[in-house]
């Protein structure tokens, strides 16, 4: 529950990987406290018609206790002095920074749950305690509701009027799911592809200093990145953290870096063309061409160069990775508006947007503006 990146609180810094057999023990478990509370909440009835509120209300009271879950890792986040970006539980989202609500498709959560993407606000507040204070405020949140559902129970129980609803037993009901949430997100993960508030917990205690600094950058760099933080607001000061490890990186994290570099300097606008030219020549020669560089090349050379022949000659030809598919059909419909072909522009286009609606939760600001000034190229 609650991961990002994985979603819910920032990326996964190594993959879980458990046994089938602990995968079979947890799943068995979870699924024991789900059974009791929804027994729980049958049970609170004694007409059978009554009884189908609880099929009705039900997901309602999953999702309050997912939303309880996700405002359990928000508010951890304000007390610790970081910044919420965006949250999300179960298929309703939100964007802090962006402004923009969303709806979260099932295929964009892990599990039924939902995610908060915590930012640092400076240098001295990232650090792995206040990042697992905010990795334990949801099952917190979800275990002191249980509580306090165990305990408002207890108080209710009594002698009750005969008919009436069995409000302790509903109050079980709630308090067993709600223990269910948080138990099961501080236990490993049962899915291999991501991680649980208590794997992300776990992971941390592990890291040495040096391994804590050099992972954080590339980390909370990439989670906002692909929750659409624009380039361009990426924290000033997180960046020059990333440039300082990655002048004694000699490998991916290095060349991670440099895209970024390049890619703030295109969400910029006005464009410096005279630096981001020279940028991009030198991460040329450092790395080669790859469907990445030639579509930012291309996209630069048209509409901020005006040089369409130049631009045609980087368009990328080979296999596209589907993650760079939305910058490829862009850096296209940037040529073809140079070329005057307005028609095959705006079929780019309109395929460039629906690349971006299917990969974003939440809209791409980044590429709202690429439309914008691919647009304003296209003759009249």
């Amino acid at each position: 529950m609650g991961e990002v990146g994985i979603p819910g609180e920032e990326p996964k810094l190594e993959e879980s990987s458990h046994s089938d057999s602990w995968r079979v023990a947890k799943l068995s478990f979870i699924t024991i406290l789900w059974v009791v509370a929804l027994m729980c909440a049958w049970g609170a009835f004694e007409d059978p018609g009554s009884r189908l509120i609880v099929l009705f209300t039900w997901p309602f009271a999953l999702w309050f206790l997912i939303a309880v879950h996700e405002l359990g890792h928000a508010i951890a986040t304000w007390l610790v002095g970081w910044r919420v970006v965006a949250i999300a539980m179960g298929p309703i989202g939100y964007h802090f920074h962006n402004r923009d609500f969303a709806f979260v498709r099932r295929s964009k959560r892990t599990e039924f749950a939902g995610f908060v993407l915590p930012m640092p606000t400076r240098l001295e507040t990232w650090t792995i305690t206040r990042k697992n204070i905010i990795s334990a405020g949801g099952p917190a949140a979800n275990i002191s509701l249980a509580t306090a559902f165990f305990v408002a129970g207890w108080m209710a129980s009594g002698p009750r009027a005969e008919d009436s609803v069995n409000y302790p037993l509903i109050y079980l009901g709630m308090a067993f799911g709600s223990l269910s949430l948080g138990i099961g997100a501080l236990l490993p993960s049962i899915q291999r592809n991501f991680t649980s508030d208590g794997d992300h917990i776990r992971q941390t205690m592990r890291l040495t200093s040096a391994e804590w600094i050099k992972d954080r950058a590339i980390a909370y760099l990439a989670g906002g990145l692909q929750f659409q933080l624009r380039l361009r607001d990426l924290p000033r000061w997180m960046l020059e953290e990333a440039s300082r490890v990655a002048a004694n990186d000699n490998g991916d994290f290095r060349q991670f870096y440099h895209t970024l570099e390049i890619g703030i300097m295109l969400d910029r606008t006005p464009v410096d063309i005279t630096q981001t030219r020279a940028m991009v020549d030198d991460y040329r020669a450092q790395y080669g061409p790859s469907e990445w560089l030639n579509s930012c090349d291309a996209y630069l050379a048209a509409v901020w160069e005006g040089n369409g022949a130049k631009a045609r000659c980087l368009l990328w030809r080979r296999p596209c990775n589907e993650e760079l598919l939305a910058l490829t059909l862009a850096a296209e419909a940037a040529v073809l508006a140079r070329e005057g072909k307005v028609a095959q522009a705006r079929e780019f286009l309109y395929e460039m947007r629906e690349a971006n609606r299917k990969k974003s939760i939440f809209p791409d600001h980044t590429f709202r503006e690429i439309g914008r000034q691919i647009e304003a190229i296209l003759p009249s």
